[in-house]
């Protein structure tokens, strides 16, 4: 069970409590004639007390930014900010630059705990993302005094999501008299309803219509199914909340379609693995899931596995029209199954421009890219294959496998004067390549830049996308040419984009022309937003990549110029 407190063993908490300084002195044994003629001066400091905003789960061996991140920052400027914070943006860079924000162990900006509590906003921001075995994982380290209201509800509700329904209970049983609000009234009656407690569930009930706060219709209708009441029908679940969308797994009734309007991170990841509700809805939730990093790879991988189609289908899986999850599902299937290395190939490739077809923010291609990688491991790059080095090498470099991707740049570049397909291949996959970092011994050679331009559609959007790119490599400190830049100039000499907000891009460049990390971090994340790096302008990316390099973030910076010059460019 999990209690509101810290749960070190008792000899841990000891060596702690002594590793930290919390005794001044040392525990001394009664005097003698003998320690009283050996005894010095003794110089008693007083206890300072230590700023539970400090704690986290990540040191910097597991990916944390270090102690002092926050040096140097106003804490102000950090309890404002964080609320900010994205929450679903479709970018793993960003999710994983924000869960080791929120994570790390780190010295608390400011000058100490008698400032704002900023444990509540990490507890609410890592709950909007999904993140429920974190929060619970935290949960286990934060002294009992930093926990307040909004820190136990988030933890409760997190034991519902994890499935330990039991504790989560016994926990609302044991803190509504300490909470008497609409919310812990609802999940108590939750519980009572799971306990089959009728005449508890009615008292209950009649409370919450007495409150203040009005308690949404479907709530009472989840109650009834609950228990068991065969006349209460769920016929609509707008935008469920994730207790929500536990109540109606608890009732083994089936989800109404509506329910896939859920935004919530945690509500997409329950209904992806709930039985009762339409396959359809399902996949599209875990996709959706997939994409913002809340419900892991693997587990869209069996959701598109379990989906059954007849042999004749997968065998005709490239023929068919790719509109739908059902279709993404079956060329999953198919290209799994596929024994000839060309067949594979052929339906990888056909996934992605599907994808992107399907979802032009680039998010569903990036999904399609990581459920699809074990098959594209499953393939050597051979001549036969050239043709299909630049879908492949890019795949790679959205999934993090930067020096595999460029081996199958080397196989376009053998294979170049053999095949105008490979030739084409090339220059497609060059200048992703070389913004990896991967191209070792390969300038970046004008002509190449001009044969992947060329690729481009024409007009507005090829100048644009080239915009983004030529301006990523500028950023990681490529040499990009004033006549290739001249390339871009079209009829309008001017372009309309969004923005940060003149305060975010300065704050920005301030924090990290000063080195202080974990505001850079900060300031990138909330400079990008919630549509993520694909959606950026070329100006604000450039801003983000330049910063988190100065802060001796690299590889983060890189990862984030490929994802907003790969997604939705497959």
């Amino acid at each position: 069970m999990i209690v509101f407190r810290n749960r070190l063993k008792f000899p841990l908490f000891l060596s702690t409590v002594f590793a930290l300084g919390l005794f001044p002195v040392a525990l001394a044994a009664e005097p003698t004639e003998e320690t009283e003629t050996l005894a010095v001066p003794v110089d008693v400091t007083p206890l300072e007390m230590v700023d539970p905003n400090s704690v986290g789960l990540l040191d910097d061996a597991a990916g944390g930014f270090g102690v002092g991140m926050w040096e140097g920052t106003d804490r102000k400027l950090v309890e404002q900010l964080l609320p900010k914070l994205p929450a679903a943006a479709p970018s793993r860079v960003l999710r994983s630059l924000q869960r080791r924000l929120l994570l790390s162990m780190a010295t608390a900006p400011g000058d100490g705990v008698l400032q704002a509590n900023l444990l509540p906003l990490r507890f609410e921001r890592l709950a909007a993302m999904g993140e429920t075995e974190a929060v619970l994982a935290l949960a286990q380290i934060v002294p009992a005094a930093a926990l307040d209201e909004s820190m136990a509800i988030v933890i409760v509700e997190s034991l519902f999501l994890v499935g330990q329904t039991e504790t989560a209970c016994q926990e609302v049983r044991n803190r509504i008299r300490d909470y008497p609000g609409a919310h812990w009234q609802r999940m108590l009656v939750f519980c009572e309803s799971l306990a089959g407690e009728t005449e508890a569930v009615e008292l209950g009930l009649a409370l919450l219509g007495e409150m203040p706060e009005k308690t949404k219709p479907v709530f009472f209708q989840l109650i009834g199914a609950i228990l068991g009441r065969e006349d209460v029908a769920i016929a609509s679940l707008p935008e469920p909340s994730p207790l929500e969308v536990v109540m109606i797994a608890a009732a083994k009734r089936e989800v109404p379609p509506d329910a896939g309007t859920a935004t919530h991170a945690a509500s997409l990841r329950l209904l992806a693995g709930n039985g009762n509700a339409p396959m359809a809805l399902r996949q599209v939730a875990g996709e959706r899931a997939e994409a913002i990093g809340s419900l892991a790879t693997e587990d869209l991988a069996a959701l598109y596995g379990a989906v059954s189609f007849p042999a004749e289908a997968i065998a005709a899986a490239g023929d068919a029209a790719m509109q739908d999850p059902s279709s993404r599902a079956l060329l999953y299937q198919a290209a799994r199954a596929a024994s000839s290395p060309e067949i594979k190939a052929r339906l990888l490739e056909r996934a992605w421009q599907a994808a992107s077809v399907a979802d032009p923010t680039g998010a569903l291609y990036g999904t399609s890219v990581r459920i699809n990688l074990p098959v594209l491991d499953s393939l050597t790059p051979t001549p036969e294959l050239a043709w299909f080095a630049a879908a492949a090498g890019q795949a790679l470099l959205l999934g993090g496998r930067w020096e595999e991707a460029a081996t199958w740049l080397d196989l376009a570049r053998r294979e170049a004067f053999a095949t105008a397909a490979a030739e084409k291949a090339r220059d497609r996959l060059s200048p992703y390549v070389q913004l990896a970092g991967q191209a070792e011994g390969m300038s970046l050679e004008a002509d190449r830049l001009d044969a992947w331009l060329a690729g481009r559609p024409e007009g507005a959007a090829g100048k644009a996308e080239a915009a983004r790119l030529f301006g990523l490599l500028t950023a990681m400190g490529e040499t990009v040419s004033g006549a290739e830049w001249a390339q871009l100039v079209d009829e309008a000499p001017q372009t309309t984009a969004v923005v940060p907000s003149a305060a975010i891009r300065h704050g920005l460049a301030e924090a990290s022309a000063a080195g202080r990390l974990g505001e850079t971090v900060l300031l990138t994340l909330l400079s990008l937003g919630e549509r993520g790096p694909a959606a950026a302008s070329a100006v604000t990316l450039e801003a983000a990549v330049l910063a988190l390099r100065a802060v001796g973030l690299d590889r983060d910076a890189r990862a984030l110029a490929l994802e907003a010059s790969l997604l939705g460019e497959p």
